[in-house]
């Protein structure tokens, strides 16, 4: 930005989110079928294409992208997919995570430890330990009788306050991350 310069870079189609690691070295941008990441260390950035399914011609569309601080794993969440996509991105591998029906929204803790993403449709909070993603996560269900399908996790990550932009209620829920409450 400081020499105003412009560098293209191929990401796939219709990319979706960007998400950058801490220092600022690498940023990954999600599309319908690839995850793009650009080293932003040198010169002229680099572009590597990482497939996220194996059907490239017809691939459930990618919708999110969680980048963990250090820039060891992406985690996408791809429509209509009751599984999360996870990159290994030092040896651009992927893998699928288990999580809910449905889910809808994914965030990190505050302090860059975790990923949590909401199962609208499972009623259920998956949380993922960083240190090691494909371990059994966390899960905790949410009342029966919310819809929720969005988080915001406080400031301290002791609170988070789930709510739904689809249910049409006007209604939020707060969970307490030390009870499970």
């Amino acid at each position: 930005l400081q020499a105003l310069t412009h560098h293209e870079a191929v990401v796939g189609m219709f990319p979706h989110d960007v998400q950058f690691t801490a220092d600022s070295a690498t940023a990954v941008v999600v599309s319908d079928d690839y995850l793009a990441v650009l080293d932003l260390s040198g010169e002229s950035p680099t572009t590597t294409r990482i497939a996220l399914s194996e059907d490239t011609v017809d691939p459930p569309a990618a919708e999110e992208v969680l980048l963990d601080p250090a820039g060891k794993y992406a985690f996408i969440r791809q429509y209509g997919v009751d599984s999360l996509v996870l990159v290994d991105l030092p040896d651009a591998s992927i893998a699928s995570l288990l999580v809910g029906d449905n889910p809808t929204d994914m965030d990190l803790s505050p302090d860059g430890t975790e990923a949590i993403v909401v199962a609208r449709d499972a009623g259920q909070v998956w949380t993922y330990d960083l240190a090691d993603p494909a371990s059994q996560p966390k899960v905790v269900g949410m009342p029966e009788d919310e819809i929720f399908g969005q988080l915001e996790v406080s400031p301290d990550g002791a609170l988070g306050l789930l709510y739904s932009t689809a249910s049409g209620e006007g209604r939020y829920g707060l969970w307490d991350r030390s009870t499970d409450e």
